[in-house]
């Protein structure tokens, strides 16, 4: 069992390594091909498209052939998707490879989850899945940065690919309980979501995140680079928010099971959404860094407890993985649709509202899992 949790988190640190690789590499690539901004966004939204389209079928094929066979998958897309973006010669190819990573990231995060929470270990392994993919976010962009500046970023890309090759020969050699399990068919598991309170809450806590993740990574840096922040500055607050989230998922892992209810998922979802009134409040440099650095704290809590949440929840273990992609989708769909409404709300000068408004649906996520719901009548 421990070995594979290690296992599922070692892809999760070099899955979020190759994730935020792309990111300093981005101004590179964009004057080296020539990218429009619409094709740079598509560039970026590429993985997250994937995801959006994948992790149902995935959660309902990972019955079929054992959740271990998807992360050997997604362990070998990884370099594989990597070395396509290194090689490009176009927009094209570019596109592949993160569409290639935007498959293995969407195995990744349907699978992985249930594994980490799998034998009775709750928060306690997702924690440590959290803090495993916070720790990417915080190597991958230093790693890429330095190295596309000293020889490029063919080299970073396949350097990052070499290096996340072990992985294949970790995952083949984990098994964990959640290996073999029936196959669930998509309509239980969403008869499970709409039935039971804390697989809907999951649902809808998941696409608050990735409400917040669209917004905040969308705004957050504009606000800043207004501020007179340089590019470089604005990298040492991201990689300060990193810090923070890496060590939230580490504390995460120390919430006992039995503490992890809806209540628990609520209450942080109230604190992630009141984390986004701090911009309203103010635009200045010391607030949104507090406010990245606050967000990503309780963000990293907060899916390190829904994913648990919703691991204990499952009415049987055949719609674990279903369960794990219909969350996906409801991230994916929310981290897609985000940026373009915040996008439309900077346009017409209403920033401070789309701060507002993402408040807004993390407290009516937050009262929707607090309010008590009514018991079913027995005859």
């Amino acid at each position: 069992a421990d070995r594979a949790l290690f296992a599922v988190s070692a892809l999760a640190l070099a899955n979020a390594v190759a994730d935020a690789a792309l990111i300093p590499v981005l101004p590179t690539l964009q004057e080296r091909f020539d990218l429009s901004g619409a094709q740079t966004g598509a560039l970026l939204s590429a993985a997250t498209i994937v995801t959006l389209a994948a992790s149902v079928p995935i959660g309902l094929f990972a019955g079929r052939i054992g959740s271990r066979r998807l992360l050997l998958a997604s362990a070998a897309l990884l370099p594989l998707s990597l070395l396509v973006q290194g090689l490009a010669t176009g927009l094209e190819m570019l596109m592949a490879g993160r569409a290639l990573f935007g498959l293995s990231f969407a195995i990744l995060w349907t699978v992985s989850p249930g594994v980490a929470a799998g034998s009775g270990r709750g928060a306690a392994g997702t924690g440590r899945l959290i803090a495993a993919a916070g720790a990417g976010w915080l190597i991958g962009p230093v790693f890429s940065g330095i190295v596309t500046d000293l020889w490029g970023y063919r080299v970073a890309f396949i350097a990052i690919a070499v290096g996340t090759l072990p992985l294949v020969y970790i995952l083949a050699r984990a098994h964990s309980e959640e290996d073999r399990v029936p196959a669930g068919r998509l309509r239980h598991a969403l008869s499970a979501a709409r039935n039971e309170h804390a697989l809907g809450g999951a649902m809808l806590v998941t696409a608050l995140l990735g409400a917040v993740a669209g917004v905040s990574g969308l705004l957050a840096p504009l606000v800043l680079a207004d501020n007179g922040l340089s590019a470089g500055g604005i990298g040492v607050v991201i990689a300060l928010t990193a810090v923070v989230f890496t060590a939230s998922g580490a504390l995460s892992a120390r919430i006992p099971s039995w503490r992890v209810d809806v209540r628990l998922v609520g209450a942080t979802a109230a604190v992630v959404g009141a984390t986004f009134l701090i911009p309203f409040v103010s635009f200045s440099t010391f607030a949104m860094i507090g406010f990245l650095a606050v967000s990503a704290g309780a963000r990293a809590v907060l899916v390190s407890v829904v994913y648990a949440l919703a691991r204990s929840h499952v009415p049987r273990e055949a719609l674990a993985n279903p369960i794990g992609g219909l969350m996906n989708v409801m991230w994916a769909a929310t981290a897609l649709a985000a940026p373009l409404a915040a996008g439309v709300a900077l346009s017409a000068g209403g920033a401070r509202w789309a701060f507002v408004a993402t408040a807004v649906v993390g407290f009516a996520v937050a009262a929707w899992m607090l309010v008590p719901q009514p018991r079913p009548a027995h005859a």
